[in-house]
């Protein structure tokens, strides 16, 4: 589900909807399980990565609210942003960093063996007509470039959608 379809303007309308309805001790959970059902449906298998986030995340909340100390507090969520950001990095960013340093060390006619990291990440507004990005366009592959981070932050504001450039 792209965030610039028809499904996504009907799932957001109901989400949105029961939102007000459910009283307010129970909208957490429908974010949640909204959020889930969401990623989901890109790709079912990334429900490990979005746990690992939440269940971290989590975690460190519960272990910020026990201490009172701030120096403590500080390091529980130094913790929780790092391996947040460090999951990011190395779902989203490895293979680009890793690409880069290649094209690098190879420029100075170096030996870089570092291996890419295989996964298929889903393209939340880009959908490529081309099926050298991956499996019907659907999803994009870090390995080999940096292209999925170009097209999903320029993605944002201007979808490419059949040769027509649209401003959101």
């Amino acid at each position: 589900m792209l965030f610039n379809s028809i499904p996504f303007l009907f799932f957001f309308a109901i989400v949105a909807a029961v939102y007000f309805v459910i009283p307010y001790r129970f909208r957490w959970v429908l974010l949640l399980a909204a959020s889930y059902y969401f990623y989901m449906t890109t790709k079912p298998g990334f429900v490990v990565f979005i746990l690992l986030s939440t269940f971290s995340t989590y975690y460190a909340g519960i272990q910020m609210g026990k201490t009172k100390l701030r120096s403590k507090r500080k390091k529980f969520l130094l913790l929780g942003l790092l391996f947040n950001l460090g999951l990011l990095f190395l779902l989203k960013y490895y293979n680009f960093s890793n690409d880069s340093l290649r094209v690098v060390f190879a420029h100075f006619h170096s030996v870089y063996k570092i291996p890419a990291f295989h996964v298929l990440l889903p393209a939340p507004i880009f959908r490529s007509p081309s099926p050298s990005f991956g499996e019907g366009g659907t999803f994009l592959s870090l390995h080999g470039s940096g292209i999925i981070s170009i097209f999903q932050w320029g993605g944002i504001a201007f979808p490419f959608r059949g040769g027509i450039l649209i401003c959101l």
